[in-house]
């Protein structure tokens, strides 16, 4: 059979093909790609940006198979290779679909193959030649190792040196949110500190310890920019979900002066997993601070120019009520702004850059990507060429990417950053990248009616949201395993895995039916919206239950299996509604507010999160299924983790000091809350009761943090 061959290694993005091995590697680890499938992607990076036809692959792979059999068979590796690679075929990263012709490898390609003679996949040893000639072979092969010996050794251009992420920081907790110094060899950061209590600025020179604290305020301090003199950074300092203030302070300590409030809204900049990157860019002559704001309640939010000393500010961009501009970047000459604009949480955003003249008058902004994804975080390049940002992934996987600010071209991965890459910043001298990469991994652990804590299933991606079976045999859970987000069924003690979901960049939050036989869960879909989903549990085509506009989240079943409750923004912002489970037109329970919501069991009522403070965990509360007053009746439920039972509700509290928390159980009777198991580490959504109230499953983290990496010589 025809076979595709290379004489090295094939790389694009974070992935490497070993041709004449038949193994497919990322970020150095081997991920498993069947025999058929890894030739039909040698078959397609022969030939890189160009369509690679049907009848091609046949002839390449399957020669002699018929045409209908084909179908199904490429249709399988096709879809093997997208699992391997994490892309998705309503927004391809690796292979485009072209229907009714063939696909193509739309991602850039080093060390494409070349075709070669017709060989098996695995080829026979070459027969023994004559010792005379081996001894000639062996000087041949010796000669490219000479050259590459000194090659290395040789003084190299600075433009041949490679690109290797260090460290910059290594501290507990969380650094993010990085900026340079004018001259580049200092590096203003945001960090949770060593007790991982409090988030404030410090500035840090490049190869020396301990960072300078800048402020202290217990109020959470972030997104750092220097002045284009380096004489100050300023800062944003959260009030509370809506408001901020922006700061300014000495590089090497000192008085805090007020320049502007302002209204940015609930971003998550403190987060580990969805970092919202810089929201401060100063203009080079040092006037302007580019930011968020929403202006006066009435008005649509967008971004703006704030006077450093004194003037009033400037509208430049408008967005519509349910989308958002983020990360606000001046370019080095200060003619243009490039921003990120997010029509639905931060998973559908696009590049945007609008041209300035020299009086920083807006102009019409136009769109720098071909198609929207996760976006968390820009940057300009020294030379004001390119743009670096994050995006294009689940957030908490991004990894970095460039473009040119020409418009409309594809984004090039930067292969060195590997995933959970983020707050990308560029030096304005020393050609130097510092960005920040997440160190986090949630696993499943169980709880026992002794309070013992034991790790039940684990990988070394995310698993959380876990929830029984109604029978208490199997564990539902969204896996981040296989590269995209996914919902998984093991058996009651962890064991014996199996995937149920496939297709979507990230579906997650699994809710079983009362008889077992089917889970609900939300599917971020291709146009950048959530829906609510119900699949058989043993497997089968997802059918979709909301088609309402705006997103519908985090489902649960009624007791009588007769309803579907879920989290919707619909109406504008986030109300509980329900829906037949049949389907049909849902109607809205709550009226205030609301996130996640279980039914009561004897039906008569939902209990529900809603946000009281973006920097605390939700309250819990409570209503009547056909409506009327809500009562709270918890102040602290961290990340969905409540369970209502006949006696009350088994939930996990917000973090304490030193970030402990613990496993409680509020008892109706008395009113009263017990502590059942102390917890420690942190942890991420879900918790699962087992019908005999003798097990408990929490997704919990005992590596968490993220780090600022280095990149010398930036190119």
């Amino acid at each position: 059979m025809p076979q595709s061959q290379a004489s090295g290694i094939i790389r694009f993005g974070v992935f490497e093909v070993e041709p004449q091995t038949g193994i497919l590697r990322k970020h150095g680890v081997r991920i498993r790609l069947q025999e058929r499938p890894f030739r039909v992607l040698l078959a397609l990076l022969e030939k890189p940006g160009d369509v690679v036809t049907r009848e091609e692959l046949r002839q390449k792979v399957w020669e002699g198979l018929a045409f209908g059999d084909l179908d199904h068979s490429l249709n399988i590796a096709i879809n093997k290779i997208r699992e391997a690679l994490r892309d998705s075929p309503e927004t391809p990263r690796f292979v485009e679909t072209l229907p009714s012709r063939g696909y193509r490898f739309i991602a850039p390609v080093e060390g494409a193959p070349t075709t070669a003679a017709p060989e098996p996949l695995s080829a026979p040893p070459p027969p023994e030649r004559p010792p005379g000639k081996r001894r000639w072979w062996m000087w041949a092969a010796a000669v490219p190792i000479l050259a590459a010996t000194v090659w290395l050794l040789a003084p190299q251009r600075e433009q041949e040196l490679p690109m290797i992420p260090v460290p910059l920081t290594s501290y507990p907790g969380i650094e993010n949110s990085s900026d340079f110094s004018p001259d580049g060899t200092q590096v203003a950061f945001q960090w949770d500190g060593e007790k991982q209590d409090n988030f404030d600025i410090y500035v840090k020179v490049i190869g020396a310890d301990p960072p300078l604290r800048l402020t202290r305020d217990p109020a959470v301090d972030w997104s750092p920019a220097w002045s284009p003199d380096g004489r100050q950074i300023a800062f944003l300092r959260k009030l509370d979900t809506e408001h901020s203030v922006i700061y300014v302070v000495p590089p090497v300590g000192g008085p805090e002066r007020k320049v502007a409030e302002v209204r940015i809204g609930n971003l998550p900049p403190y987060s580990l997993e969805l970092s919202a990157g810089r929201q401060l860019s100063w203009s080079p002559d040092g006037k302007w601070l580019a930011t968020i704001d929403r202006g006066p309640p009435d008005q649509s939010p967008g971004v703006f120019l704030i006077p450093v000393e004194q003037g009033e500010k400037r509208r430049l961009t408008t967005v519509r009520t349910s989308g958002f501009d983020l990360a606000p970047d001046f370019s080095p000459d200060g003619r243009s702004l490039a921003f990120i604009r997010c029509e639905a949480g931060y998973t559908a955003c696009e590049l945007f850059l609008l041209d300035l003249d020299s009086n920083y008058a807006k102009m019409d902004p136009r769109r720098l990507t071909k198609e929207a994804t996760a976006m968390t975080g820009l940057s300009w390049t020294e030379d004001g060429k390119q743009l670096v940002f994050s995006g294009f992934g689940n957030p908490a996987d991004n990894t970095l990417w460039r473009v040119p600010p020409s418009g409309m071209a594809r984004a090039q991965p930067l292969a060195f950053a590997g995933e959970k890459a983020h707050s990308p910043a560029n030096s304005r001298r020393g050609r130097r990248l510092a960005y920040s990469r997440g160190v986090t991994d949630y696993d499943l652990w169980q709880i026992d009616a002794r309070g013992s804590l034991k790790r039940l299933v684990a990988s070394t991606f995310h698993e959380i949201s876990p929830q029984f079976s109604p029978d208490g045999r199997k564990i539902a859970f969204m896996s981040q395993r296989t590269g995209a987000s996914q919902i998984w069924i093991a058996n009651q003690d962890g064991l014996d895995a199996q995937q149920l979901t496939y297709g979507s960049l990230y579906s997650g939050t699994p809710r079983w039916a009362p008889d077992g036989r089917s889970i609900a869960f939300d599917s971020l879909g291709a146009d950048g919206r959530w829906d609510i989903y119900v699949i058989d549990a043993a497997g089968g085509q997802p059918r979709r239950m909301t088609r309402q506009p705006g997103d519908n989240y985090v489902p649960s079943w009624s007791n009588d299996a007769k309803w579907i409750y879920f989290g919707s923004t619909r109406g504008g912002r986030d109300e509980i509604m329900r829906m037949p489970a049949s389907g049909g037109e849902p109607t809205q329970i709550t009226a205030k507010g609301a996130h996640t919501a279980f039914e009561s069991p004897d039906g008569a009522a939902i209990y529900y999160t809603k946000t009281d403070s973006v920097e605390r965990p939700d309250a819990l509360w409570r209503i009547p299924v056909g409506g009327g007053t809500e009562h709270q009746v918890l102040k602290s439920v961290f990340k969905r983790a409540f369970a209502v039972v006949d006696d009350g509700i088994y939930y996990v509290p917000g973090p304490g000091p030193g970030g402990t928390t613990s496993l409680q159980f509020l008892d109706f009777t008395s009113g009263k809350s017990r502590a059942l198991a102390q917890i420690e580490g942190h942890l991420s959504m879900g918790l699962a009761v087992s019908p005999d109230r003798k097990r408990f499953v929490i997704s919990r983290s005992v590596q968490w943090g993220s780090d600022l990496m280095l990149v010398e010589n930036f190119r």
